[in-house]
């Protein structure tokens, strides 16, 4: 199968982005993969980037433009797979942009059986200094086993966004992206990684990820955030995927879990995650999974428990 036959659909959600949004389309358009088709969902923009999209579209007949009032980027991603014709697809932050042959070197590793391509990403700051990812490999690699392909985008690479990757087109009609939780990625790659046949890794960074103050973060988020897109991936990964994909799930939900349950804004839901903690360590199959973490969630249920009682009793006395 000839890669340079198959349409590539690169779904672009844009929103107040006018500082960036150019360098990210023009890395798009210039790719050396020419079969393409870009939809750019202007997402609501209050800033110039809706009128920068139209000016793209007039500039090349492969982009289409949709404006749209805000409505979030879980909605924004799915209404550019419903309009998606291309047989794979990928998705590009406005504010990010990618290497010239980053769709050639991610197709020309899709196959039959590899339905998702995955390349390495460096991280770009804003005073352009740059941190180049430590590889563990040199070699692509073709990962069938479940745990094999959670395990590379959570323990050996944080890479577990949605952006960097080509999808074969299938995987979406089976699994979309939720709308009303903040962290979506976080849901809907796992299941698509454990859906897939197989998936290739390219040991090259390829997607450049753009830190910026005022973009959407991981850091905005609080403990429960995590446990909505958790819970609704472990019930859908439970019921259809192996025990191994779930086992590697949970300890990556629960890593995420402990990592921003200490923090402040998450105080006041610590009895929720400890209640998520509890109910998928009595999940099937999963003792080896909550033995990997448990003295981190002893010490959290522990600490954070006394924390959270003891700011109470002095609220309490402080009130009277």
């Amino acid at each position: 199968m000839n890669k340079e036959e198959n349409l590539v659909s690169v779904i672009v959600n844009v929103y107040n982005c006018e500082r960036y949004l150019e360098k990210c389309l023009t890395s798009i358009i210039c790719q050396s993969y020419k079969k393409l088709e870009i939809i750019l969902i202007d997402d609501g923009s209050i800033d110039s980037s809706g009128l920068i999209c139209d000016k793209y579209e007039e500039l090349d007949q492969r982009i289409m433009v949709v404006h749209q009032e805000n409505k979030g980027l879980p909605y924004s991603r799915n209404l550019g797979l419903d309009i998606a014709k291309g047989d794979y697809i990928t998705f590009v932050d406005c504010d990010d942009w990618i290497e010239e042959n980053f769709l050639s070197v991610l197709m020309s590793n899709m196959s039959e059986d590899v339905e998702i391509s995955i390349a390495l990403k460096r991280n770009v700051f804003e005073n352009d200094r740059k941190d180049n990812i430590i590889k563990d490999s040199s070699t692509i690699e073709i990962i069938k086993d479940d745990k094999d392909k959670i395990q590379l985008i959570t323990k050996r690479y944080k890479m577990w966004e949605t952006w960097g990757k080509v999808y074969k087109r299938r995987l979406f009609e089976i699994h979309r992206f939720s709308h009303g939780i903040l962290f979506e990625d976080i849901q809907i790659v796992p299941l698509l990684l454990l859906e897939a046949k197989a998936v290739s890794f390219i040991p090259e960074q390829l997607y450049n990820y753009l830190h910026r103050k005022n973009s959407a973060s991981y850091k905005k988020g609080t403990s429960k955030d995590i446990i909505v897109p958790a819970t609704k991936s472990l019930d859908i990964i439970a019921a259809t995927y192996s025990k191994e994909g779930y086992q590697e799930c949970c300890i990556f939900y629960y890593t995420l879990l402990l990592q921003f349950s200490k923090k402040k804004e998450s105080i006041d839901q610590f009895s929720d995650a400890k209640r998520f903690l509890i109910t998928h360590k009595l999940s099937p199959f999963l003792w080896n999974a909550w033995a990997e973490k448990s003295y981190e969630v002893f010490l959290f249920c522990y600490f954070t428990g006394y924390w959270f009682k003891r700011n109470s009793n002095s609220k309490k006395l402080n009130n009277k």
